[in-house]
């Protein structure tokens, strides 16, 4: 193959193959040619019902406006017609307050007036402040303000102090005026009063203070000062007996004391006995010693008597023990006076 063949088939390569672009080129040409109406069509469909959808859409927002609006105004409508009632009403209770304002006004000024009279200054100053209320007639307000300054001026108080019986002031306390309590506690503030008599009561831990006083009209600020009472102090009760029966405290007494009384005789005709039986012969005694011995016999039977009614006298204690119903310790303030049979270096005696 020589140089100028290799280059011819080159040369008709290369053309076939600038044929071929060309032949594509003019086909995609043709197709895009035939494909561009379509296009803008299509492209005109879509921008119509873009449009189409937009107007449908300011349409909607335009009605729902025009239904708000619509609903807006109504509501309004509804408003100022409950401002209307509600404006309404107020008047009529206004009114209606009006007429009961100027009603209590009045009857509160016909009270001040009566109270003044029989002198409740106290209840007098209540009226006058209820119809001395602005809210009142001008013609009411007036005269209850100019009389409230005259009461005010002639209402008497006092001060309620306590002390206790060491002179320390006692603050809790109950105060009460005329039978009703009007403090827990003595504070130091003024109390009011009509003038007149009243009695007060003071009242600490179950003990308390009376007292009456007359206020004067128109001194203030009196001081009442009491003093409670110091305490009492209850004295420990002494018993009498311990809850022996008193059958058996009686027997058991005589029965010592007639024991005594024969231990004390039985002893004295032992002693003389015995003397009597050294002095004398044998059995034999002298004319001057026969009254000795009907002494010591005497003294001697008194003895066995006494011993004898003394053991009676203990049985019954001991019987009365069983038998008695026991009395009950009585507390007592002093031992009454009584006569106590007692011995001495001389024999009996009695002691008061």
């Amino acid at each position: 193959m020589t140089w100028v063949g290799a280059r011819a088939r080159f040369l008709s390569s290369f053309a076939a193959l600038v044929a071929g672009l060309a032949l594509a080129c003019s086909v995609r040409h043709a197709k895009a040619a035939a494909t561009e109406p379509v296009a803008k069509d299509t492209a005109a469909k879509d921008t119509a019902a873009k449009d189409t959808a937009a107007k449908d859409t300011a349409a909607k927002d335009t009605a729902a406006k025009d239904a708000a609006a619509k609903d807006a105004a109504a509501k309004d409508a509804a408003s100022q017609v409950a401002a209307a009632k509600y404006a309404a009403s107020q008047v009529a209770a206004a009114k209606d307050a009006g007429a009961r304002d100027a009603g209590a006004c009045a009857a509160s000024f016909k009270h001040a007036q009566r109270e003044r009279k029989r002198n409740a200054l106290v209840s007098a100053q209540q009226e006058l402040l209820a119809c001395g209320q602005p809210s009142c007639p001008e013609a009411i307000q007036t005269k209850c303000v100019a009389w409230l300054d005259e009461v005010r001026l002639a209402l008497p108080s006092i001060i309620v102090t306590l002390t206790d019986h060491t002179g320390e002031d006692v603050a809790a306390a109950e105060l009460s005026i005329d039978g009703r309590t009007v403090a827990s506690r003595l504070d130091g503030t003024p109390r009011e009063l009509d003038p007149g008599s009243h009695e007060l009561r003071v009242a600490v831990d179950g003990r308390g203070v009376t007292t009456k006083i007359v206020v004067v009209q128109g001194v203030k600020l009196r001081r009442v000062a009491l003093r409670l009472p110091p305490p009492v102090v209850a004295p420990v009760p002494e018993t009498d007996g311990g809850g022996i029966p008193m059958p058996s405290r009686v027997g058991f007494g005589i029965g010592a004391a007639l024991a005594l009384v024969g231990a004390i005789t039985g002893t004295v005709a032992m002693v003389r006995g015995a003397e009597l039986r050294d002095e004398c012969e044998g059995s034999v005694c002298y004319r001057f010693q026969k009254d000795d011995y009907i002494a010591t016999r005497a003294v001697a039977h008194a003895s066995t008597v006494s011993l004898a009614l003394a053991g009676a006298s203990l049985a019954t204690g001991v019987v009365g023990l069983f038998f008695a119903p026991a009395t009950a310790a009585q507390p007592h303030a002093a031992a009454p006076a009584a006569a106590l049979l007692v011995p001495t270096t001389a024999g009996i005696a009695w002691r008061f």
